[in-house]
């Protein structure tokens, strides 16, 4: 799962006007300032038995709690979760 939240950068200009067909002069800089995760996902799949957060590069990086429900799972995503994978081994990581 790849989980988007609203970004805006730190800075952001267009040219005198507000954003309609102008010219970009300046993107803005780091630090961007994205919203945290709020989101809970349930899935319908019994053969599921973990999930983990990946970072950037597609490494796993930690175990999120799983809840099991009637024919699925659940998972509270934690509020700075970008990239996560489910599985259907027990919870490890792998990196």
């Amino acid at each position: 799962m790849d989980v988007d939240t609203e970004e805006t950068k730190a800075t952001f200009k267009i040219g005198e006007n507000e954003v309609d067909r102008f010219r970009i002069d300046n993107t803005g800089k780091m630090p961007w300032r994205a919203q945290n995760t709020q989101m809970t996902i349930t899935i319908k799949n019994d053969k599921i038995k973990s999930a983990k957060i990946l970072d950037e590069a597609g490494y796993e990086e930690k175990v999120i709690p799983v809840t099991s429900i009637e024919g699925g799972f659940s998972i509270i995503l934690p509020k700075d979760a970008m990239y996560v994978i489910v599985d259907t081994k027990k919870d490890q990581v792998l990196a």
